[in-house]
């Protein structure tokens, strides 16, 4: 599972000095739409009693921020316990080669319970080519370790199952993650995976496999933990 907690008030600022002094990297998001970038925090300010932070202005944020209609921003880091910290923040102003937006109420920090498994919202899928073979899974269930799902469409007319084999590579794979009430709709890019169990079904005739994710980059990982944290938040709702 994974287990929130919230960080408020002096906890809150000690946490972002620590960024500030390490020169921790972060990463931005803009609600919204597709774009993801990496960035730093350069400093804390106070005016009129309010606290703002300064990030380090990464490239096309302006225009992005336009696009989507204001600066709603979405961040994520790992903290100097290793676990995984969410924030947002709305609205701000460009100074130089920095932008200036307000403290958020509060970080939420994610301690998460080795490879957590959650049941995806339905629509959510994965593209998939391997040499000859390209096609389409509904994913069934993910986690940040790997997922489960069904080949839905593919490109071999009469073949039959399964079309995968065990300890077979897949590359570049992109998984979709529907939009709900919380999330904007989410491309993750797995970098490499491999088929490490097939589950057939003799009486639908199909085959569940079960993919190990084995490279996934800084940004990438960053958005499947907003996914799955984001799932987890609907399903505690509809509760």
């Amino acid at each position: 599972m994974v287990d929130t907690s919230k960080l408020q008030g002096k906890k809150l600022t000690d946490l972002f000095q620590g960024l500030v002094q390490n020169r921790s990297i972060i990463s931005v998001s803009v609600a919204g739409l597709q774009y993801e970038r990496l960035t730093c925090v350069t400093g804390i300010r106070q005016v009129s009693g309010r606290e703002y932070l300064s990030i380090a202005r990464p490239d096309g944020l302006e225009k992005a921020a336009s696009d989507s209609g204001g600066l709603n921003l979405q961040f994520t880091f790992n903290g100097p316990d290793k676990l995984e910290y969410l924030f947002s923040t709305k609205g701000g102003k460009y100074l130089g080669l920095d932008v200036e937006i307000p403290f958020p109420d509060y970080v939420e920090r994610l301690q998460r319970r080795r490879d957590f498994r959650v049941v995806t919202t339905a629509g959510t899928h994965m593209l998939f080519k391997s040499k000859k073979l390209c096609g389409m899974i509904d994913v069934i269930n993910v986690s940040m370790g790997g997922l489960l799902g069904i080949i839905r469409k593919h490109n071999q007319k009469g073949a039959k199952e399964p079309l995968l084999k065990m300890d077979q590579h897949l590359y570049k794979l992109g998984i979709f993650f529907q939009k709900t009430e919380d999330r904007s709709k989410k491309v993750v890019v797995i970098e490499k995976a491999r088929v490490c169990r097939i589950e057939k079904d003799e009486n639908r005739n199909i085959c569940r496999y079960a993919l190990k994710f084995l490279d996934l980059k800084r940004q990438e990982h960053a958005k499947l933990t907003q996914c799955i944290y984001g799932i987890q938040r609907d399903i505690l709702k509809r509760r």
